[in-house]
C-alpha cells in the first residue's frame, strides 16, 4: 500500500486517512505512509494535519448533549467517558473510579491524563468532542444507541474494539451531524476540490456516509454488506492489499 500511496502523491493526488481512531493513534499510520496533509480522525469530529497535528476543525457536543449522554450512560450502568477537545488538551473526563468495570480500567490505564469528577459535575463538562460507554455486550450497546437516537442533537455509533485492544465494544455519542463526509466537505473547500473528484475506500458502518458523498466510492472485500451496497466497486480485502488495488485501478490508471 505504501508504494501505491507514494505513486499517487507523486502525481499530485491528495491522499489522507479518515478514521474513527483519535489523532495520536491515527498519526502512527499516517507517518508510516509519509502523509503530511489533512487527516480525518475521531469519526469526523476533528480534522488536523497528519504530520504537525495542526487542528483545522473540531466538532463538539452541545452542553445539553453532554448532560444527556452522561445521564443515559449512568442509567444504563456504564461509566461515562468524555473526550475533551484535542486543542484544549484531549484529557479524558470520567466519574469516580469505584464505578470502573474491567473494560474501563483497561481503557483508562492507557490514558495520559484522566480527570475524575462527581457525576453532577461531570455532566456540566464543556468542550467535549464525544461521550462514550464501554461494554462486553455489543447488542446491549446497540439497544442503548436506539435511545440516543431519540435525544435531539445526538448521534450514536457502536463499534467493536479489535482483538488485543479491549475485550469490549464502544458506544460513541457525537454531536448530530458529525461524520466523515462532513469533515471531507470541509477539507474539499479548504483545499479546493469537488467531492465528485474524491475516491473513498471503506469497510464499516462509519464509512457509509463518506462513501455516499464522493464520486468514486470503493469497498474492500471484507466490508460489511451496507458498505458494499453503496460502493461503485469492490476490491480485495484489507489483508490482501485492497487499498493499493483501489489506488492502482481508479487513480494511477486513470
Amino acid at each position: 500500500m505504501k508504494r501505491a500511496v507514494a505513486a499517487a502523491r507523486e502525481q499530485g493526488v491528495l491522499v489522507m486517512l479518515a478514521t474513527g481512531r483519535r489523532f495520536d493513534s491515527a498519526q502512527e499510520f499516517a507517518l508510516a505512509l509519509e502523509l503530511d496533509g489533512p487527516m480525518i480522525v475521531s469519526g469526523g469530529a476533528m480534522v488536523c494535519n497528519a504530520a504537525s497535528g495542526e487542528i483545522y476543525y473540531e466538532d463538539v457536543l452541545p452542553a445539553e448533549g453532554v448532560a444527556a449522554a452522561v445521564d443515559l450512560l449512568r442509567r444504563a450502568g456504564l461509566q461515562p467517558l468524555l473526550r475533551h477537545r484535542w486543542s484544549l488538551g484531549h484529557q479524558l473526563y470520567t466519574g469516580p473510579d469505584a464505578n470502573d468495570d474491567d473494560p474501563v480500567k483497561i481503557y483508562v490505564s492507557k490514558e495520559a491524563e484522566v480527570v475524575r469528577l462527581p457525576y453532577d459535575e461531570l455532566r456540566l463538562t464543556r468542550n467535549v468532542m464525544y461521550a462514550a460507554g464501554l461494554s462486553h455486550d455489543e447488542d446491549f450497546l446497540a439497544g442503548l444507541a436506539k435511545q440516543v437516537w431519540e435525544i435531539p442533537g445526538l448521534l450514536p455509533l457502536v463499534l467493536p474494539f479489535g482483538p488485543g485492544v479491549l475485550p469490549s465494544a464502544v458506544l460513541d455519542i457525537f454531536n448530530a451531524g458529525t461524520c466523515k463526509a462532513k469533515a471531507l466537505h470541509f477539507i474539499s473547500e479548504r483545499f479546493d476540490f469537488a467531492m465528485e473528484q474524491a475516491m473513498a475506500i471503506g469497510d464499516g458502518i462509519n464509512d457509509i456516509d463518506l462513501l455516499e458523498a464522493v464520486g468514486m466510492p470503493v469497498a474492500v472485500g471484507n466490508a460489511i454488506p451496507e458498505a458494499k451496497a453503496v460502493a461503485k466497486a469492490v476490491v480485495a480485502g484489507n489483508d490482501e492489499d485492497g487499498v493499493a488495488e483501489a489506488i492502482e485501478r481508479f487513480v494511477l490508471a486513470s
